[in-house]
């Protein structure tokens, strides 16, 4: 999907129901579709595997997604989070992280909005200001994932 952008196989509107891109105007949701696809996942598939490399980033627009981890020494693979509709995966790639740190399975069928995180990079370089709402919504996520984590923990010690 680098290159030239393509015009967005979807209504860039439905980009206003994620929270990362919901205060970007509508000129900009366009910008950005044009780095996106809509990509469909049947139940069991992966959507992304931990270690592999962070290419893409995805919206859910329907389905549930399994977030499983993989901790050092361990056996298996531990369930760590269930997302659905209006959820992100992957949204660690935007932040430049080279590989996956988890894998996502399509815990049943499963349509996405797929975002080329290299065409994203390139077009926040271009265009700024809609990178800086990007990123500080991201910001935003990431804070609020650690807040929660560290409540979990807190009941946990």
């Amino acid at each position: 999907m680098t290159g030239t952008p393509a015009v967005s196989d979807f209504n860039p509107d439905l980009l206003h129901r994620f929270a990362l891109f919901s205060k970007l105007a509508g000129d900009e949701r366009a910008l950005l579709a044009r780095c996106m696809r809509r990509r469909a996942f049947a139940e069991g598939d992966s959507i992304t595997q931990q270690g592999a490399p962070a290419k893409s980033f995805f919206c859910v627009l329907s389905g549930e997604v399994h977030v499983k981890v993989q901790y050092p020494g361990a056996d298996k693979q531990e369930k760590v989070a269930s997302l659905g509709e209006g959820a992100s995966v992957g949204d660690f790639a935007l932040a430049e992280i080279a590989q996956c740190t988890a894998t996502a399975v399509a815990a049943t069928e499963t349509y996405t909005l797929e975002g080329d995180v290299a065409a994203m990079i390139a077009l926040f370089d271009r265009q700024p200001e809609l990178g800086k709402k990007v990123y500080r919504a991201l910001a935003k996520a990431l804070v609020a994932r650690v807040q929660e984590m560290n409540k979990n923990l807190f009941y946990l010690l």
